[in-house]
């Protein structure tokens, strides 16, 4: 839209040097500005964000917290040649981002277990303790061992 508007101010105006780089800019920016919706990194860590700020050659130490639009226009040119890359950290980040939920998932799960035990005596006489309720907890560790082996599968599961 603003762009547009832009542009049309532009017409009628004589076309000189200014003109001229204007114009370019906002072709330039129209080309590239729908590119900009890969960067947003919502599943991003700061390695990524290292990685895609050395992609589009940010300037050195800017923090995330630093980071403009104006960065990403001015990179816009780079967001559209190295597309793919970006496509594929931006998996990466997200394909980590889902192994480490897993991760804090199977974590919290090991820490917050409870089983409800009852005390029986076996055919001798003796205590034996058993857990109640056996098939559910032989269901939530089968569906933890196939959360583990589907990150396993996956082929970002090297970091961890």
């Amino acid at each position: 839209d603003c762009l547009v508007k832009w542009g049309e101010a532009l017409k009628g105006l004589d076309i000189d040097v200014v003109v001229r780089f204007l114009h370019s800019e906002i072709e330039r920016l129209k080309k590239n500005v729908p590119y900009l919706k890969f960067v947003k990194g919502d599943a991003f860590t700061q390695e990524h964000w290292n990685q895609l700020f050395r992609m589009l050659n940010m300037p050195k130490g800017i923090a995330k917290k630093d980071l403009t639009l104006q960065h990403f226009l001015d990179a816009s040119n780079l967001v559209v040649e190295k597309m793919e890359a970006i496509k594929d950290l931006q998996a990466r980040a997200t394909a980590e981002l889902t192994i480490q939920e897993a991760f804090d998932e199977l974590t919290k799960w090991k820490q917050d277990a409870v089983f409800n035990v009852i005390e029986q005596t076996d055919f001798q006489g003796r205590p034996i303790t058993l857990i109640r309720e056996w098939k559910e907890v032989q269901t939530q560790v089968g569906d933890h061992q196939s959360v583990l082996q589907a990150m396993r599968d996956s082929p970002y599961f090297g970091r961890f």
